[in-house]
């Protein structure tokens, strides 16, 4: 990894700086990204983080980045022996009951009343993406409001419980953005093909705001 800040940052690169945005990465890599959806796998865009360059000192800032929460996937699929798509489908989709949520290309393409996007700097919305981990997800509103409701529910849904751990629960982590009043937000942000990042935050014992 390359950067002007130290020498071999990844040696302090988390998991937890990867997904909170903490890592220090630039928004996207060489092969894969927002501007370029042409690639060659997942495999060869997470390779070509390497020769990106720290925006920032691991841990020292927070920035939106795609590479952060892809190579946490990558990492997800190396330990566990299963593609990325395939364990969140056993471990997520599958016991929220989120049907019409998908990774999967083909099934996605068989769909036919699914929403197709429209973009001024390509011709036509690639179907296939890079960026899986971090944009390659197809869903429905009402399977994301199931999804939305599980981490706004402290990880319950139904009679499904997933313990959150210390940090997320509550809101409690002081590295959260705080609201007006000063009390700690839990966020859920999503990126576009476009970039663009919508984000759900809600205030501990308070209703959830755009």
């Amino acid at each position: 990894m390359n950067s002007r800040f130290e020498e071999q940052p990844e040696r302090r690169m988390t998991l937890r700086r990867l997904l909170s945005h903490r890592a220090g990465f630039t928004h996207g890599a060489p092969v894969g990204n927002n501007y370029v959806p042409d690639f060659e796998s997942f495999e060869a865009h997470v390779k070509s983080i390497q020769q990106t360059w720290l925006r920032y000192a691991v841990g020292s800032h927070h920035a939106y980045s795609n590479l952060g929460v892809d190579l946490a996937g990558y990492i997800l699929s190396v330990v566990s022996g299963q593609s990325y798509p395939d364990y969140v489908k056993r471990h997520v989709l599958d016991p929220l009951g989120m049907a019409h949520s998908s990774y999967d290309w083909p099934t996605i393409e068989a769909t036919r009343n699914r929403a197709v996007g429209r973009w001024t700097l390509v011709k036509q919305m690639p179907l296939t993406f890079a960026l899986i981990p971090s944009g390659g997800l197809y869903s429905s509103a009402r399977d994301m409001g199931a999804f939305l409701t599980f981490q706004l529910n402290d990880g319950r849904v139904g009679g499904l419980q997933l313990d959150l751990g210390p940090v997320e629960r509550n809101g409690r982590d002081a590295r959260l953005p705080r609201s007006a009043s000063g009390q700690p937000r839990r966020t859920s942000r999503h990126a576009g093909r476009d970039g663009r990042a919508t984000e759900l935050a809600s205030v501990h014992d308070a209703r959830p705001a755009w």
